[in-house]
């Protein structure tokens, strides 16, 4: 049986199979999608069996369309239970809403970003509803390079050389900022954003929020110039999953010397070794062209200076 969820009646005991055991992003819990509350409708859509819920996916609901929340990189399916045949049940799901008169429409992470119980529906979903490709992202396999000097990382020469005339250059530090330095490097990037005529995706109160609401998995992370105290560059991190890591903001200081180029790509250095350390495996840049557009070569230079490469990102759909 379906049935449709209003955010506010979903059990808080549900962000347990996400935020305890990890089985998607954190994008997916009703903590992070409560934020988006004011701006989205948000419904869960559950699939229940024997009167036992089984499967639940956040949704934002336009006619007769159900797609992915739209405050959200990733959609997914959230198992609420132990399953001991995921096919069937699955199969089952599908059948259900084929018989409805709904559409429904899931963006779903690559495989390779995601655990091996997630991935099971990622399967399933590939196995039975159509993709329809409409992004691509650039990923870093942070896994197996080794991060402890330049010399040694598959960064490229350029990347490399901007690194090095940086750390000989300057003198600063490197650590992760909290809210009281919060505002000056959302000013950077606020600056930033608007040269290209755009505004940061949150409001400065709501950037300090979500890093209040997830302390263990919002970080941002800066050097400052010793001397002025001034951040010169900064990046902003989600933690998803156990796995991967997503860029969300990084921002560079424009109104610093010359010799501050090289800032940025040093934090990136420092935020794969240290990321690597604690067990990630890879590191998301975000999306790098969407469908039908093509890629900027200067963007796509910078990540894959970093020894990255392009994934697809499919929404796929059953009507």
């Amino acid at each position: 049986m379906l049935k449709f969820l209003d955010l506010h009646n979903i059990d808080d005991s549900y962000d347990e199979y996400i935020l305890t055991r990890n089985n998607q992003t954190f994008f997916l819990s009703k903590k992070f999608l409560n934020y988006h509350y004011k701006k989205f409708k948000t419904n869960y859509l559950i699939f229940s069996k024997n009167n036992i819920d089984i499967l639940a996916i956040p949704i934002s609901i336009n006619k007769n369309i159900l797609q992915s929340h739209p405050g959200t990189s990733y959609g997914g399916i959230i198992q609420l239970n132990e399953i001991e045949n995921y096919s069937n049940l699955f199969n089952e799901f599908i059948q259900e809403l084929k018989k409805s008169k709904y559409e429904l429409k899931i963006k779903l992470p690559h495989p390779n970003l995601i655990d091996e119980k997630t991935s099971i529906y990622n399967n399933l979903v590939h196995q039975n509803m159509t993709p329809e490709f409409i992004e691509e992202e650039t990923i870093i396999d942070i896994s197996e390079t080794d991060y402890s000097t330049t010399t040694n990382c598959n960064f490229n020469k350029g990347h490399k050389t901007e690194i090095n005339r940086f750390r000989n250059n300057v003198n600063f530090n490197f650590f992760q900022i909290s809210n009281e330095r919060f505002k000056d490097y959302y000013e950077i990037l606020y600056k930033n954003t608007l040269k290209f005529n755009k505004f940061p995706t949150h409001s400065y109160e709501e950037f300090v929020y979500l890093h209040d609401l997830f302390p263990n998995k919002i970080k941002t992370y800066c050097v400052l110039d010793k001397v002025s105290k001034k951040i010169i560059s900064g990046v902003t991190i989600f933690k998803l999953n156990l796995k991967t890591v997503s860029a969300f903001y990084s921002t560079y200081n424009y109104e610093m010397g010359s010799e501050y180029r090289g800032s940025l790509k040093y934090v990136y250095w420092q935020l794969f070794d240290l990321l690597q350390k604690e067990g990630f495996e890879y590191f998301n840049f975000g999306i790098d062209v969407t469908f039908g557009n093509p890629p900027s070569d200067s963007l796509r230079y910078f990540k894959n200076g970093f020894g990255g490469f392009q994934l697809p990102r499919y929404h796929y759909i059953i009507k």
